[in-house]
């Protein structure tokens, strides 16, 4: 799956025995999903069309309650698509998802609602276990970050004194020059011209 951030992730969609289970949470994988002709102009029927969002969603809860059907894993990766469109927008997407769920008749047996309530309780606490990881997380970020800051304040006032104690020799330097000069009466056509050259350049250090 090519995400719109770049990113790319390989999808591992579940053994056949595991399928109703992986329903409850999730869906398969449409996209890399082979099914005989028959399923859909006999034994299943085709999509329903009064679902917008998620008609392969009920489409293969049908198909997982048909005892005549075999399913298969085939572990090769068969597709490459990308990831978006309506169906990502979970405020339209799940409420589809979940009414559909309701109505399934496999899903209201006991046995499949208390799965169902354990399902969602594990996803409930997977997702605050990822928020309190991206807490942490962030918290460390902002303590590197303050910890950073402060170093390039030491390093900036650091610089700024080295700057300004540069800029105090350079003073130094060029009065210097200046106080020699007088006294060694330099004349820019003398043989001490060079003196004075280098003096200059001191200057311009």
């Amino acid at each position: 799956v090519r995400e719109q951030s770049g990113s790319t992730i390989v999808v591992k969609p579940p053994m056949a025995e595991d399928v109703a289970d992986e329903l409850i949470c999730g869906c398969l994988p449409h996209q890399a999903s082979f099914s005989r002709a028959n399923l859909f102009f006999s034994k299943i029927g085709l999509f329903n069309e009064r679902y917008r969002i998620s008609s392969d969603y009920e489409w293969f809860l049908r198909l997982i309650q048909n005892e005549t059907v075999k399913l298969c894993y085939y572990p090769r990766t068969m597709t490459s698509y990308y990831a978006g469109g309506i169906s990502s927008q979970l405020r339209l997407s799940l409420p589809e998802s979940y009414s559909i769920q309701n109505q399934c008749p496999m899903y209201q047996d006991s046995y499949w609602l208390n799965r169902r309530i354990l399902k969602y309780q594990e996803f409930i606490i997977n997702l605050r276990e990822w928020l309190q990881n991206a807490e942490n997380g962030r918290n460390t970020l902002n303590f590197n970050y303050k910890a950073l800051e402060n170093k390039y304040q030491a390093i900036e006032t650091e610089y700024h004194a080295l700057k300004l104690e540069l800029e105090q020799a350079r003073a130094k330097i060029a009065e210097i020059a200046k106080i020699v000069e007088m006294e060694t009466g330099i004349n820019q056509n003398g043989q001490s011209g060079n003196i004075r050259l280098n003096f200059k350049n001191l200057e311009q250090v």
